[in-house]
């Protein structure tokens, strides 16, 4: 959006008269003949608003009649009072001129009420700057501000029945930035990144595309505007307010209905809408074919309704900041109706735009053949120098060609409009050098674009953007070479979004040694070098929204240095390789950086997280952060969650992270892609995906998953493996969980474990699913015998045992049984049998004849029958699996010994045997045979391999019992 400057238009002049109060009043009139303090009537009246505010006290009131009221500084209130006009917003106005901000409220619980803030300029809070949400701004208009960061119109604060609308900021909240908004209209407001309008913000009754329609009275539609102030007379706004926070008078002194509308106008009805209107154009009049100009209705006086002719065919109503493209070059008679109950045939403005084609638009710049004093518009009389052929450019959306050759630098290029700079034979051929002593490029205009160049050797050691500041994230840099430029901040760039180009050499002696808060599409960035982010430095990108600040995608970030992050220093770093750099202190690859899909091997931090270190939550996703070096984390430190990635610093299996070594195809030769036999495959989360490329240009989801790294390998390898080693299937954990899945956890709640429901075939995200056993009796062969029912489910087996009592071994009753039958007659044992059945169930791929044994365990040992006793040492085939002994090995079974420790100068007991993995082990006692063991203790893993009985004394009598079952 152009910025524009707003003019003042008075209809009338009144002094106001203020009824009797407590609190003082303080005048101000900028006609005023004797300002005399303490400014207590209108024949003393100030003559600005700031000597008022220092003269008044908590609780007073300054009353502010008609003006136009111009600043050479902001108007700074710390005190508990009331700014209020006399007439409202159309009639006083508050002007920063484009140079400083309007008003400064810190967080004073002061009211300002009636105004129009406009063209007020500052780092953040352009229009209105508030340190919370105590100062209150009431049936104001803000508009035409801006702001180098956040809140161009307003930062912080509380507005009730504000208008905001034209402000331009470079960061979130073109309109408001992290307010309170009510009954509020905030449209047209613009930024470079998030929160065109508003950003972070209590919203109710208000219009905004930035609100949640439907929820607190906000709404989405559009508000159609009649005016910057004003709403149409169709307007959804109309008593769509709440009363609860309308107070005072509307922008032209008139009450408010109940209920109040949105924004700072109220509509009384057909009829009521007078009086004087004057109406103009303003914006961009000539410009290129198919490239969208900016315009303004700047309409003054109280309106109904305008309209747009733009002279092709097409008109619109109801939009004070259009945005239009002619398709075909001409002149066209752009024309704007304002409405009014006074005017109902409407009063208009016209304004001719020319068109041009983009060929037509060139200005020529040739350092070898050219001369400043030539008109640019062709070969033969170019320019000489690429400043002169952007100050001969006049339309917007044109080119300025610039052919080949080396252009030494006295001062900066300055570029404040909106086109293309393009070079005629590229970046090799075509070189801007700033000789260590200025910045090459000064890139103002939102939407310029710089096409082809070297930009090298540019110094700006005191500021920012050695070699090119960008004004707005909305600039383009493309196939650039930006090299051995030198700043305190932002050696490279600065700002803006740069594609397919290389960084390279450049120095910042603080932050952003190739780049600062910019975004990278498609770049290498190398050899760059900085306090703090030697490749790049984002500091927009580390708060609590990921979405804002600058990023890197598919870039390569190598051999870059830093006292913190080596490569990259915050923001977000997508489908990236990140190789080679290195940390002085933290973060040899990147630091506090959101890294997406990417590969972070081989760097180097002299301190903490060789790969990567973070101290904010921030979530790493998709990521190979692998073969780095530091004496502490020597891949990764991080406070918050890594998830899907493969790392040496994780837990295995916790946030589907794996620790298996990536297997890359060629480390050493820095190729870092997949082998086929990596543990990467497919094994990714689809959620992270942000495009659908990887870093070489390849689809990035080959099979049904996404890779982890930042390379998708292309071959297909299946879905059915193990990556992060918990024992089941990765296909199975994608299909229910999305990833890796704790076996122990119970996600449904059902009584069944995530493991026991993956092993029995049920739906673990489903309580209703779940296996269990159900019996009937039936007549067979004339005797009544008892039937067992269960659900069966392909790739599963059954077992059905049997035990008269719970105290003794369940043996088998049958083997093996395989879907579809789901169902078991027991013609051993009578109806009238007294005993216990237990079903067992396998996966068929484990265990295919359903004994118990798994299968590669029945083939190691060529063993076949989970029941017999191959070795004849007393255990049969079934106990040395799960004891984890040799069954071909008549001295290999399990066994527990005691031995006498010293504990606390009493003689302990204490048993061990032979642990391995996988298993768990339960320690009982029992002082004699018959009354049966209790446990001591139960659910031992490995490896711990002994217990020490500190409950019975060596002098006890008893015995020890050790079980030991799959884990």
């Amino acid at each position: 959006m152009k910025r524009f400057l707003f003019r003042w238009f008075v209809v009338f002049t009144v002094l106001g008269c203020v009824g009797e109060s407590a609190a003082s009043v303080l005048y101000v009139d900028l006609g005023s003949t004797n300002p005399v303090a303490p400014f207590s009537s209108w024949s003393t009246a100030a003559t600005n608003i700031q000597d008022a505010v220092d003269a008044a006290i908590a609780g007073d009131t300054v009353s502010v009649t008609n003006g136009h009221y111009l600043l050479s500084s902001e108007i700074k209130v710390t005190k508990n009072i009331t700014i209020q006009s006399v007439n409202g917003a159309v009639a006083t106005i508050v002007d920063g001129g484009g140079t400083v901000r309007c008003f400064n409220l810190g967080s004073s619980d002061c009211v300002v009420s009636g105004f129009t803030i406009q063209n007020g300029y500052s780092g953040n809070g352009g229009g209105i700057y508030c340190s919370d949400t105590t100062p209150v701004v009431e049936n104001c208009v803000i508009r035409g501000n801006s702001a180098l960061w956040v809140g161009a119109g307003m930062l912080h604060g509380t507005a009730n029945n504000c208008t905001v609308t034209g402000n331009l900021g470079a960061e979130q909240g073109g309109g408001i930035f992290g307010g309170t908004v009510n009954n509020c209209i905030v449209w047209y407001n613009i930024t470079g990144t998030l929160g065109n309008n508003m950003y972070d913000c209590t919203a109710s009754h208000t219009c905004s595309p930035d609100v949640s329609h439907g929820v607190d009275g906000n709404i989405t539609n559009a508000p159609l505007l009649a005016s910057s102030s004003h709403i149409a007379t169709n307007s959804p706004c109309r008593g769509a307010g709440s009363s609860l926070h309308s107070s005072g008078m509307d922008v032209d002194g008139e009450l408010w209905l109940n209920p109040p509308p949105m924004g700072c106008d109220e509509v009384h009805g057909t009829g009521s809408v007078t009086g004087l209107l004057d109406v103009v154009i303003d914006g961009d009049f000539i410009g290129v074919d198919g490239y969208p100009l900016e315009l303004f209705a700047d309409i003054h006086g109280a309106v109904t309704m305008h309209i747009w002719d733009f002279g092709d065919g097409t008109v619109a109503p109801n939009n004070p900041y259009p945005k239009h493209a002619w398709a075909a070059p001409g002149s066209y008679e752009l024309i704007l109706t304002a409405f009014n109950d006074t005017y109902p045939a409407g009063l208009s403005a016209t304004q001719v735009v020319e068109v041009v084609s983009l060929s037509d638009s060139a200005t020529h710049v040739s350092v070898q053949t050219g001369s400043d004093a030539n008109d640019g518009l062709s070969w033969t009389t170019a320019k000489a120098t690429i400043q002169a052929g952007v100050d001969a450019q006049v339309y917007e959306g044109g080119i300025v060609w610039v052919s080949n050759g080396l252009y030494n630098l006295t001062s900066e290029i300055m570029v404040d409009k909106n086109f293309v700079i393009r070079s005629v034979d590229g970046r090799d051929a075509t070189i801007v050098d700033g000789g260590g002593a200025t910045r090459c490029f000064n890139l103002a205009g939102r939407f310029s674009i710089l096409n082809g160049f070297t930009v090298q050797n540019g110094g700006n050691l005191s500021g920012i953007g050695g070699g090119i500041y960008c004004n707005s994230p909305t600039v383009v840099i493309e196939s650039c070479i930006i090299m051995s430029n030198s700043a305190r901040h932002a050696g490279g760039v600065h700002g803006g979004t740069v594609r397919n180009s290389m960084i390279s050499g450049n120095f910042a002696s603080w932050v952003g040694g190739g780049m600062n808060d910019a975004t990278a599409y498609n770049c290498i960035i190398t050899g760059n070098s900085a306090r703090e982010g030697g490749g790049m430095d984002i500091r927009y990108g580390m708060g609590t929204d990921d979405r804002i600040g600058g990023s890197a995608n598919h870039c390569i970030i190598t051999g870059n240095t830093a006292e913190l992050g080596g490569g990259i220093l915050g923001g977000i770093a997508r489908n990236c390789l990140i190789t080679g750099n290195q940390a002085t202190d933290t973060g040899g690859g990147t630091w506090n950086t959101m890294a997406i899909n990417c590969t972070i091997c081989d760097n180097v931090a002299d301190n903490i997280g060789g790969g990567s270190f973070k101290t904010i939550l921030r979530s790493d996703c998709n990521t190979i952060v692998y073969y780095n070096t530091a004496p502490e984390h020597v891949d990764l430190y991080s406070v918050g969650p890594t998830t899907n990635c493969c790392a040496s610093d994780i837990l295995q299996g916790v946030d589907s992270g794996i620790i298996a070594e990536p297997m890359f195809v060629d480390r050493l030769n820095n190729d870092y892609r997949l082998q086929s036999n990596s543990p990467c495959i497919n094994w990714g989360s689809n959620a992270a995906v942000a495009d659908l490329l990887d870093l070489d240009g390849n689809p990035r989801i080959v099979e049904s998953y996404v890779d982890v790294g930042c390379y998708e390998y292309q071959g297909l390898v299946g879905l059915d493996g193990d990556k992060d080693g918990n024992g089941y299937l990765d296909s199975w954990e994608r299909e229910n969980f999305g990833g890796h899945v704790d076996p122990k956890g119970n996600a449904d709640g059902d009584g069944s474990s995530n493991g026991d429901e993956y092993i029995a075939g049920t739906d673990p995200t489903n309580a209703a699913s779940y296996f269990h056993v159900t019996t009937d009796a039936a007549e067979v062969g004339g005797e009544t015998r008892f039937i067992i029912e269960w659900t069966a489910v392909t790739g599963r087996v059954y077992n059905i045992l049997w035990t008269p009592s719970l105290s003794q071994e369940f043996q088998p009753l049958e083997t093996g049984i395989q879907y579809p039958q789901h169902s078991y007659t027991d013609t051993v044992h009578s109806s009238e049998s007294s005993g216990y059945y237990r079903v067992v169930v396998m996966r068929s791929d484990y265990d295919m004849d359903g004994d118990g044994l798994p299968n590669d365990w029945e083939s190691q040992y060529a063993v076949a029958d989970a029941y017999a006793d191959g070795d004849d040492d007393g255990f049969n085939n079934l106990a040395e699996f799960i004891s984890g002994t040799d069954p071909t090995n008549g001295s290999s079974y399990f066994t527990a010994a005691n031995s006498v420790a010293e504990v606390n100068g009493t003689n302990c007991f204490m048993v061990e045997w032979i642990s391995i993995p996988d298993r768990l082990y339960s320690v009982q006692w029992s002082t004699n045979l018959v009354s049966g063991f209790q446990a001591m203790e139960t659910n031992i893993e490995h490896p711990q391999s002994s217990y020490t009985d500190t409950t019975y004394n060596a002098e006890s009598e008893g015995f020890y019992k050790v079980d030991v079952r799959l884990k």
